[in-house]
């Protein structure tokens, strides 16, 4: 996969090609928070924003190893998401 200087929306990825977007994205763009700091930022449960994922309306960045693994989300993609939804 190659990197263009178009942003490409991470949503749209495999979770291998969203790895290597990430890895290739410049440090001071991403962001990377957990479930906790998202739901915080809406103002809503974890459990609700584990269900807009479950929903497909708010997808993780990252998921990491594991059957029980965290979430995380980039910071610009929930404050696109919150925009979103107040409108």
């Amino acid at each position: 996969m190659e990197i263009h200087d178009t942003p490409i929306h991470p949503h749209v990825l495999t979770p291998l090609q969203r790895v290597t977007y990430l890895r290739h994205m410049p440090k001071n763009t991403q962001e990377l928070i957990p479930t906790t700091e998202v739901a915080d930022r809406l103002g809503v449960d974890v459990r609700t924003v584990h269900r807009m994922v479950a929903r497909n309306e708010l997808a993780p960045a990252i998921k990491t190893p594991g059957l029980r693994g965290a979430y995380m989300f980039l910071a610009a993609d929930v404050a696109q998401f919150d925009s979103d939804r107040a409108a």
